[in-house]
């Protein structure tokens, strides 16, 4: 009976210590997740159309027009005279216009102001943005904006300037001296 006594008392021991042993079988799995967002770029201006007064001489400025900018990175902006609705010459100036198309070169009827649209950009002191000045007439622009930092919708302000002669001539009515200006935005 003693030995059956030693017997027990040995398997209670034996149990107890399994119960209160650690369990040494440490599965562990590790992942590193890496990534970069993609390059995102937003940019609105809060008119989709403008008149703008033509003093008979002098230069005239417009300043309401605001470009808003979001960016994820350091971005580009350039404006170029779109050559649209039927527009073939007279890159960068106020042509003649219908309301909706240009008189082409073809018609005769292909008047344009003078002197070339000016397009300045203005940062309002907006750090991490520099600006310049858009050539209207040249097919590959400088850039009006160049930012050097992400930004989350900053307003930018332009500035476009028209110079009007005594000699540009006054159109008929319907017509009007039009230009139709693209903004595009680059984040590489």
């Amino acid at each position: 009976m003693k030995t059956k006594l030693l017997v027990i008392a040995g398997l209670l021991l034996l149990a107890c210590a399994a119960m209160i042993a650690p369990v040494n079988a440490a599965l562990t799995a590790n992942t590193n997740i890496t990534g970069n967002p993609a390059s995102y770029g937003a940019i609105t201006i809060n008119l989709s159309a403008m008149n703008m007064e033509l003093p008979a001489s002098g230069p005239v400025h417009n300043t309401t027009p605001i470009l808003t900018v979001t960016a994820n990175a350091p971005f580009t902006i350039v404006a170029t005279d779109a050559m649209s609705h039927s527009k073939d010459s007279n890159m960068g100036y106020m042509a003649n216009s219908t309301g909706t198309i240009y008189l082409t070169s073809a018609s005769g009827l292909d008047k344009a102001l003078g002197s070339a649209m000016i397009l300045t950009g203005t940062a309002n002191a907006t750090s991490g943005v520099e600006t310049g000045t858009g050539d209207l007439t040249d097919p590959s622009p400088a850039a009006l904006y160049t930012g050097t930092q992400a930004v989350d919708g900053t307003a930018l302000a332009l500035d476009f300037s028209q110079t009007v002669a005594a000699t540009d001539e006054r159109l008929v009515s319907p017509n009007e001296y039009s230009i139709d200006i693209t903004f595009a935005l680059t984040v590489p």
